[in-house]
């Protein structure tokens, strides 16, 4: 539901519907990534003498295969690869606390990890930067004077414009390593009078230290209480003991399990496990005959226990048992029983009824469709009847109140050996077993507005896909959807059907019309024609679009954040998400932009300049800033003020909408 409302003044950006509420600068720390540590444009006796020494500050070994090292002008220009095309070769590695050499052909000095095949021409002033082996960059260092790009926007300094034989080397420096990188160069980096790069061969700084011998326990155990053959065979129980350290360590490190679940072995066919009617319950199965394997039986376990199915059979109307001996099922899980490994008999495809028993004691049964079991002709309780390619499921997995039209509906998604998921069928139709009676479960003829909410939709479906909007219950209570409907913006109106239980969801596929693409209206209605939730999303117009919900591209759906969240606004409540149909929402997860959270707290506002001289049309701005480590493509986000006027960035205003890692955007 929507309602207009008021923000107090602050600026604020937004993407697909989300508000971004943005944070201060992460303070600058020691780097745990692999750096450019020290490097040489020029040398003593050769501007060719160059070099790039990379340093490792992490406890692990790194692998450099394909990683590049680029080099770009001070102002403008692109980046160019100086270790070829392909990057450094398979076996280019660098250890904890140590070093790797990269450097031009003319390099005099003869110990180095990497040699290009050519001189690499970098300039005194300019940038260098390190990518991996997915291109992403790793890290930048813009040097000299009057240069674009440095981070920070502070260049390092260079080591001279003439012959000498300095280096430029990141802080700390010496025997602690090179590991200080507060994102700005200008701080980082000093000249060092006397270059002295380090190679692979070089000792670790810091050294590394190795760990001081340590105490080995030596673990001796009790046996194991209760033995298995204390309990019945099949039955699961813990089992437990102590455990002693002879060499008393003091600590708890492969120290055996204490604890564990097991298996008894106890011949107890004379007491068997008590199992009682509605213990274990027809839950789905699919009726008709399509080939040998489509017809198949789910049975549902409620009970915490494994029930071995010994003397146990299942039938239908011909009243054939078929012995289910041999086979067993877990406590609170499934079963599958499939036609000609489990069973033999043919259910009819117009109704028949289905009789689980153990013994001669009937656990369960269901009748569906036209059977008449007690043959007067009353079948208003049978649970319907399903084509192909549908199933029919119990609305909650064991629900069982005794009336199978209550208890059952056709769903579209089949979901065998797994929890059900009821997904409707499109056009409101008679599924077979009667007409159903408005009290499955009672429902009353007008709801409170919320009761029943629009979930999540597809709108825009992929190739060979088709529309679908999804509900969810927020009550307590199980719906009656008879004489339900839902409606878009053409009036173009879907009858329901089923019921839909408490804190679960239920998927209309294929709703009649057409849901626009760019924008439109859903509207949900109770029996008396009330309207009990509606969503608008991108362009459709009520008056108010700042409010709406977001439209959604293929291959993803608009879902509330959270499942059932209404503040009656749909810009709060929807975003962008990959499709969760029948299930708990994903919560703004992109199946092509990754993770929103990754970085919803990486753009900032940097600076606002909101009273400039002259017009203020024409100077204000907004300076973006992106803190993370990764490019943020920021088309179709939105900012704006504490109006209902909202900017939209769109690739027709600006040459590139990309804000790069730790780069701005105005």
């Amino acid at each position: 539901m929507k309602t207009t409302f008021f923000r107090s003044l602050a600026i604020f950006i937004l993407m697909a519907g989300d508000f971004l509420f943005l944070g201060q600068f992460a303070k600058a720390e020691v780097t745990n990534h692999l750096v450019i540590s020290e490097f040489a444009t020029r040398g003593l006796l050769s501007a060719s003498d160059e070099f790039v020494e990379l340093y490792n500050p992490t406890e692990n070994p790194i692998s450099l295969i394909g990683w590049r090292l680029q080099y770009k002008q001070a102002l403008g220009g692109n980046w160019e690869n100086k270790t070829g095309i392909a990057g450094l070769p398979a076996e280019a590695t660098i250890k904890p606390h140590a070093f790797y050499l990269l450097a031009g052909k003319d390099y005099l000095d003869q110990n180095t990890d990497y040699r290009h095949t050519a001189n690499w021409g970098l300039a005194d002033n300019g940038h260098i930067r390190l990518t991996d082996l997915s291109g992403n960059t790793v890290d930048l260092v813009g040097y000299g004077t009057n240069v674009d790009s440095a981070e920070g926007e502070i260049a390092a300094p260079n080591h001279g414009t003439v012959a000498n034989n300095k280096s430029v080397e990141r802080k700390i420096g010496g025997e602690e390593g090179n590991s200080q990188d507060t994102n700005v160069n200008g701080n980082d980096f000093f000249v060092r009078e006397q270059r002295n790069p380090d190679d692979s061969q070089s000792s670790a700084k810091p050294p590394i230290l190795e760990p001081p011998p340590q105490c080995t326990p030596n673990w001796s155990c009790a046996d194991w209480q209760p033995g298995p053959n204390t309990i019945c065979s099949d039955e699961t129980f813990t089992q437990t003991r102590t455990c002693n350290d002879s060499n008393s360590c003091g600590i708890l490190e492969g120290k055996p399990p204490e604890s564990q679940q097991s298996t008894g072995t106890k011949d107890c066919t004379g007491q068997p496990l008590l199992v009682n009617p509605g213990d274990i319950i027809i839950n789905e199965f699919v009726p008709y005959q399509k080939d040998e394997e489509t017809e198949w039986i789910e049975l549902y376990n409620k009970t915490e226990n494994n029930i071995v199915l010994t003397n146990w059979t299942i039938e239908d109307g011909t009243e054939k048992p078929k012995n289910l001996d041999g086979l067993s099922i877990s406590a609170n899980n499934f079963l599958v029983l499939k036609k000609g490994i489990d069973f033999t008999f043919i259910l009819n495809d117009s109704g028949d009824i289905i009789t689980l028993k153990n013994y001669d004691t009937v656990i369960d049964k269901v009748s569906y469709g036209n059977w008449d079991e007690n043959g007067d002709g009353d079948f208003s309780q049978n649970a319907p009847k399903a084509e192909d390619p549908n199933s029919v499921a119990r609305i909650v997995d064991g629900g069982d109140s005794n009336n199978d039209l209550a208890d059952f509906t056709v769903t579209t998604t089949l979901t065998k050996g797994l929890p059900n998921i009821i997904t409707a069928l499109a056009e409101d139709t008679p599924s077979g077993g009667g007409t159903r009676p408005p009290t499955a479960p009672s429902s009353p003829l007008s709801w409170p507005v919320g009761s029943l909410l629009i979930n999540e939709f597809v709108a825009d479906p992929d190739d060979g896909g088709s529309e679908w909007i999804e509900l969810f219950n927020p009550t307590s209570s199980p719906i009656n959807l008879t004489d339900w409907t839902m409606e878009d913006g053409g009036e173009t109106a879907t009858k329901l059907s089923g019921s839909v239980s408490s804190l679960n969801f239920y998927v209309i596929e294929k709703p009649k019309g057409l849901l626009n693409n760019s924008g439109d209206i859903i509207i949900l209605k109770d029996p008396a024609g009330l309207i009990i939730d509606d969503v608008a999303y991108g362009d459709w117009s009520d008056g108010d679009e700042s409010d709406n919900a977001p439209k959604a591209d293929d291959p993803n759906s608009v879902a509330r954040k959270k499942d059932g969240q209404d503040t009656n606004n749909d810009f709060n409540d929807f975003i962008l998400s990959t499709t969760t149909k029948g299930t708990t929402n994903a919560g703004g997860q992109f199946s092509d932009e990754g993770n929103f959270a990754e970085f919803i707290d990486k753009i900032i506002i940097n600076e606002i300049f909101p009273n400039p001289e002259g017009s203020d049309n024409d100077n204000e701005f907004i300076e973006l800033k992106n803190i993370g480590s990764k490019d943020v493509d920021l088309k179709d986000w939105k900012i704006g003020d504490a109006s209902s006027k909202r900017y939209i960035v769109k690739s027709s205003d600006f040459s590139d909408t990309k804000i790069k890692a730790n780069g701005f955007f105005v």
